[in-house]
């Protein structure tokens, strides 16, 4: 069975060890220490790690004790836009260099404007 061009019985597989990742994501990972959105975030993040094939960059504030689970495996970027702010959806993404990942993914609704990929 196909869907869009994807072969849905062929399984997933890792890629080789040795290999490079094959996709880079920056994810927004400042409201890993909340509820519902932390959950999700922790989650993703493992799951992502568990599949392999992506090299996670994660935007995190300092001082999160869930980043230490990740520490060897992904990449950190500290900022300290507080959430929600006017900081947030226009000089974050000026701080940030994200010409280097193939996606970004915010799982809240707040996406920095002028963010390049």
């Amino acid at each position: 069975m196909e869907a869009r061009g994807l072969n849905v019985n062929v399984p997933w597989q890792p890629p080789e060890a040795g290999t490079q990742p094959r996709l880079r994501v920056l994810l927004d990972a400042r409201k890993i220490e909340d509820g519902g959105i932390g959950v999700y975030t922790r989650n993703l993040v493992s799951g992502l790690l568990t599949l392999g094939g992506v090299e996670l960059t994660l935007i995190a504030r300092g001082g999160s004790p869930a980043l230490n689970e990740w520490r060897d495996q992904v990449e950190v970027i500290f900022d300290s836009a507080p959430s929600y702010s006017l900081d947030e959806l226009f000089r974050m993404a000026r701080r940030i260099d994200t010409r280097r990942f193939d996606v970004f993914h915010a799982p809240h609704y707040m996406l920095p404007f002028g963010l390049k990929l």
